[in-house]
């Protein structure tokens, strides 16, 4: 009976950490300092990150947290293109654009539920220097991410 006891504490554990492990990203959702970091920090599940022409494609089942998707070094300002598909069941997930003074620019927003990955073609502009380019979400379930400009060459 003693051993089924703890058993049942450690197990009651292990559900309160495992439901509290992706509080992080709720949290620094919205953070400026921490998504302007230049590390990442995210929690994923059964995914694939490829190089495609010009781009990057992001394929997760289960996304939390943030993570650079590419750096563009620019030798002067200049404004670029880019295109985003992004394709996901559920969760909230924006793309973001970070310059060398840690500027953060949001991109695109994709609210809660599920988008049917339309195409969003957008400029941005790059400053002189390194460019980061992010994705940051939460809650976010069968995500699939193309993002694609000539400056990723």
């Amino acid at each position: 009976m003693k051993k089924f006891k703890i058993f049942l504490i450690l197990s009651a554990l292990a559900v309160l950490l495992m439901g509290c492990s992706t509080a992080f990203a709720k949290a620094e959702y919205n953070d400026a300092g921490r998504i302007a970091m230049k590390d990442d920090r995210m929690q994923k599940s059964n995914s694939v990150f490829n190089p495609i022409e010009n781009g990057y494609s992001l394929i997760v089942e289960s996304f939390d947290g943030r993570q650079t998707l590419c750096k563009v070094d620019a030798e002067e300002d200049k404004d670029i293109p880019i295109s985003i598909k992004l394709r996901k069941s559920a969760g909230i997930a924006k793309i973001v654009h970070v310059d060398e003074s840690d500027n953060i620019t949001k991109i695109v927003e994709f609210n809660e539920g599920a988008t049917d990955g339309e195409p969003q073609n957008i400029t941005v502009a790059l400053r002189q220097g390194s460019n980061y380019f992010k994705i940051v979400a939460y809650d976010c379930r069968d995500l699939e991410l193309e993002i694609t400009s000539p400056a990723f060459e």
